[in-house]
This record gives structure tokens, sequence and C-alpha cells, in this order.
């Protein structure tokens, strides 16, 4: 049985740096102070009660990129300072550029990080007193570290065995780096190989070359999860419009026919299948055009194909599939139930209730924000209060914001608002983003007094079990774990 969460994930972003009265500098594109009109940067300092300096640097669009604090802040620009305590750098998109952590010294000491300008991790190491050192993290990732089996056929020969041959009607023959097919009548020609499929993450990508002078086959694409042709996948482009879907017993089920799409170019074109854990995306040069559940390969042939009379030529066949990852594929029908949550910090620990996970023997934590699903485990449960701590074990994952909300410790009053985010009915029509309802507490006690619960009039669904509860501060206060059904608008919160 597999239990699916949907995982409250909310992101702020807070400035870490007070702002007072100070002396703006500017800095050059190297850092160094200059005069206003050759600016990049300008530079506004304030003092902190240990007495460092502190600053934040800004480019002239007002963006910021740099805060944090020095011992030691160089009078002629930046390249003399020393760092201490934790510093971040932003790129001028505001998406995170580097974070780092300094002892006194101004040696590295802690977490240091790197990110694109996409927000994309480049690096992350752990310091201490300047040294890089293998943390438990790194010694699990190693043991877990990706195992990949790549498959590429860029036609220079023959080697992947496909079955070429010439005749009126039709012909597959590979020369000059391509494979060329030609069809001659309106039932078009397809040719495949056979490569099975191992694990639920895979990428196939296709190349087809530019149009020749030869007559143009109107639709080509990709045959996948082949066994016959009354039994496979297909992916492919006529003109400007693309269609998915698949047959069974030669029974066909179109999951997208023959949609327009601008970025089918009148050039070369690369079709893409992205098959994830939850969800199995279709890209058109790069571009996400059609989303689906996850693929399950039931056989094991590949293949490329033409639609009708004319030629197409393929550039180059790609496989990858991440063998490190489960063999099980998560789908709507293979969900026995669902509940909320919450992350309690970015190494993946979250709270929900012991009654969601109770008789799962998976557990899989979605995150909407992110668009992405991550397996988990157990930690620990306390079955009566009805808790559950998770960690998401997934090497995949990565969370490189702040939590943002906060956590209270103080007991609310009667009649003080309350509000809760979650994830009711997910796969009952309610769909997968994040719901929200308010209401106010009503009783600093449960069902039958019991003391470690509020009683709310905030509505509550199938669903929202684990979500957080927040006061008027956007703190927490509990977490959703029950209703009366004989009343309206009662529930409980931990």
């Amino acid at each position: 049985m597999i239990k699916n969460f949907s995982i409250l994930l909310s992101i702020l972003c807070f400035s870490l740096v007070a702002k007072s009265q100070a002396t703006e500098e500017y800095l050059d594109i190297q850092e160094q102070i200059t005069e206003k009109k050759f600016a990049y940067f300008t530079r506004i300092r304030t003092a902190d009660s240990l007495g460092y300096t502190c600053f934040e640097m800004r480019y002239l669009n007002g963006k910021l990129y740099f805060e944090g604090c020095v011992s030691k802040l160089d009078s002629k620009g930046s390249k003399g300072n020393v760092y201490v305590g934790a510093c971040r750098w932003y790129h001028r998109n505001g998406q995170l550029k580097t974070t780092a952590v300094f002892n006194a010294e101004g040696k590295l000491h802690g977490l240091f990080a790197e990110y694109s300008d996409e927000g994309t991790e480049l690096k992350r190491s752990e310091y201490k007193d300047g040294t890089a050192i293998a943390t438990e993290d790194d010694k699990l990732a190693e043991d877990k570290k990706e195992v990949k089996h790549t498959y590429v056929d860029a036609f220079d020969d023959n080697k992947n065995d496909w079955d070429l041959f010439v005749s009126e009607k039709h012909s597959a023959v590979i020369e000059g780096g391509l494979l060329t097919l030609t069809s001659n009548t309106d039932m078009g020609v397809g040719r495949y190989i056979k490569n099975p499929m191992q694990s639920a993450f895979f990428e196939i990508e296709l190349t087809i070359a530019a149009p020749t002078k030869k007559k143009a086959a109107a639709a080509k694409g990709i045959i996948y999860d082949f066994k016959d042709w009354s039994n496979y996948r297909y992916f492919f482009f006529y003109f400007y419009y693309f269609s998915i879907g698949l047959v069974r017993k030669g029974q066909q089920k179109k999951l997208a026919d023959l949609l327009s799409s601008v970025h089918i170019s009148a050039n070369a074109n690369v079709l893409s299948i992205h098959n994830k854990i939850d969800r199995c995306n279709f890209l058109i040069n790069n571009k996400v055009v059609f989303r689906a559940k996850s693929i399950q390969p039931e056989f094991d042939k590949i293949g490329v194909v033409v639609g009708g009379k004319g030629s197409a030529q393929f550039d180059k066949l790609s496989i990858i599939e991440d063998l490190s990852r489960p063999a099980a594929f998560l789908t709507d029908e293979s969900v026995k139930g669902t509940g909320s949550g919450f992350l309690i910090n970015t190494s993946g620990y979250l709270i929900t209730n012991y009654h969601v996970i109770e008789k799962a023997n998976r557990i899989f934590v979605e995150l909407p924000e992110l668009n992405a699903t991550f397996e988990a485990k157990e930690v620990i449960s306390d079955k009566t209060n009805d808790l559950a701590l998770l960690q998401i074990v997934d090497t995949a994952f990565r969370f490189t914001e702040e939590i943002v909300y906060g956590f209270s410790t103080k007991m609310e009053d009667v009649g003080a608002e309350a509000f809760t985010l979650g994830y009711p009915f997910v796969l009952s029509g309610l769909g997968r983003e994040v719901k929200f309802a308010d209401g106010k507490i009503s009783s600093r006690t449960g069902y039958d007094n019991e003391v470690a619960l509020y009683q709310t009039t905030v509505p509550i669904q199938p669903g929202n079990s684990g979500s957080p509860l927040f006061n008027s501060k956007a703190e927490v206060v509990g977490c959703v774990n029950a209703i009366f059904r004989n009343a309206d608008n009662v529930s409980y919160a931990i």
C-alpha cells in the first residue's frame, strides 16, 4: 500500500541586515571604490552589537548583491574584507548566488554553497576552520550516488543492429551520420531496436534533422514501450502539431491529439520524454508541451517512425536511466491515501499525523511548489498524540530556501484567529493546489477535555490531516488531526 503526501511549502525572502542611516559608497564592477558615475554597486554600512561591520551591497537597479558582516572592512573595496558569520551573495535577477559561513578569523567554517542564476545548486561543501570536511550527508550521497545507464546512437554505423532495408515501398538507411526513413506509400514506415527499460526514471531524446530538398514526411517521431504494431506508445509531430498516445491490443488511446505548438521548428527538432516517479513530461526543443501521469513501460523496444509519404532523417537517439532510484511508479491509481504535512527544516524533516502514515508500506512526499515528489521514511511516531516525524531520503532532494514560518510555544486564547493550508481531496477533484481555510480557536481543550488539543472552527476536509494550524502571526501553533462529525465546523489540532 502506497501513501502519497502533498507537503506545504511556502517560501518568502527576508533581509538579514537591518538598515540604519549610513553613508552610501560606490564600487565598480571589480568591487573597488569609485565615483558614482562609474558605479556598478552601492554599499551601505551599519554596526552590529558585537562590533563587527555589517553592510549590504546592491546593484544599481536596487536589487541585493551582498548581505553580511566583516571583522575587517577594506576601505578601498572588497578584496581585503575579512568576512565573519553567515554571508550571502546574489545574482542580478535576485537568485541566490553564494551562501557561506565564516569564523572570527575569516575562514570558511560551516556550509558553503553556490547556485546558478536559475536557482540550480552547483556546489555544496562543509568547512571547518577553512578546510573542507566530509559530512555524513556527503558519505550518504556517495553511498547513494546516481548510477546512470546511458544509450546513445549517433547513427555513425549500425552497431545497434537496426533493421535496414531498401524496397520499392519503403527504405531504412544509415549514411552520413543519419538514419533515413523513406516511405513511398501512405502507410508510413518505422524501425525499432531492443532496449529494455530498467528504471522508473528515464529520459528519451530524439533529434530529427532539418528537412532536405527531398520530400519531407509530414509526421515523424518516437515509438517506445513497443511490442508490436498493436502495442506501443508514440510521440510525434505533424507540421506544427504534435500527438501523444498509446496503442494496447490494437486499441488507441490519445493523450494529446494534434495540439499546436510554437516550439516546433521548420528546421531541426528535438523530441524528449522525461519520466519521473509522479509524472511524465513531453518536450519539444527543451520546452515542456504536455504533462501526463508516469509511464510504466511494459515492453522492451524503442524506435522511430515516419507517417505517410516522404522521408525523415534522424540525427541522434539517446536514453538515460537513473538506476539508483526506486523502480516503483507513483500514479494516482497506486496511491491508497493522502494527507498533508509541513517541513520543519531544510534537511527534509517534516511533520504529519501518525494516522496518515500508519498503514503505509511506502511514503512519498509531494512538494507542489517545486513540482517534485520524493520518497520519505518514518523517523519516529507518537501514536497517542497522533504525530509522525518523517524525513525525505531521496538523494535528489535539495531545498536551499529558508523555512519562513515560525513556531509558537504560547497557548492561543479562545477566540483567536487561526487558519490552515493543506491539500484536501487531492485525488478526488480538488487538485494539487494548496487550499486555505480559516476560523477561530473555540476551546483550549479538545474532545473529552483533551488538554493536548485545540478545538477550532476551521473547516477541515479529508486530506487536511497533518496540515499546520497557524495563528494570526503566521506561526505554527498546532497540527490539524481530526473533526467532530456530529457538529458543524468543529475540528481539532494537536
